[in-house]
């Protein structure tokens, strides 16, 4: 039988699976996409229309899946100064608790935005100008990552609360 423990570290190993392949896919394609651009205009002097959409797919989804990674390994920007003001190991930790259940409030909020946002794409059938691809290529990203970030959450409440129950 699996503990919560053992779950989160199986969800953790299959969204690490999955990110950090399209990650550095993404960079890679992102990268050749603008060089291409580059190359092509300045030196071909022939432009090229509709890079600028695939790059913006390319890069929101680059960009959400970073912050993923950066939730995974708790490496995402934090101003600390708690543990600097204080030295009672419990009071840090209850404020750790604090703060991460604040972040899974937002996130849940974002949740729910991110996906009326993506739902009303759909809806509206926008597509982009060169390409026609669907709108909701890109706006689908801010759910996968949200959703994924409520995960990396809960999994640090999970910790913060260990350790507030320990310290």
């Amino acid at each position: 039988m699996f503990s919560l423990n053992s779950l989160i570290v199986l969800i953790d190993k299959l969204i690490t699976m999955v990110v950090t392949p399209i990650v550095v896919g993404l960079s890679a394609a992102v990268a050749f996409i603008l060089a291409w651009g580059v190359f092509s205009r300045s030196i071909l002097d022939i432009p090229v229309f509709g890079l600028e959409e695939l790059v913006l797919i390319s890069a929101m989804w680059l960009y959400l899946m970073g912050a993923v990674l950066a939730a995974k390994d708790r490496s995402h920007l934090t101003a600390d100064f708690v543990s600097v003001i204080f030295k009672n190991k419990k009071l840090i930790a209850g404020m750790s608790v604090l703060a991460t259940v604040i972040s899974l409030i937002m996130a849940l909020y974002f949740v729910s935005w991110s996906y009326e946002l993506l739902s009303w794409s759909i809806k509206k059938s926008q597509t982009t100008p060169v390409f026609k691809l669907p709108w909701y290529l890109s706006q689908s990203s801010l759910f996968v990552g949200s959703v994924a970030l409520v995960f990396y959450l809960i999994r640090d409440f999970v910790k913060d609360y260990q350790k507030f129950i320990n310290a």
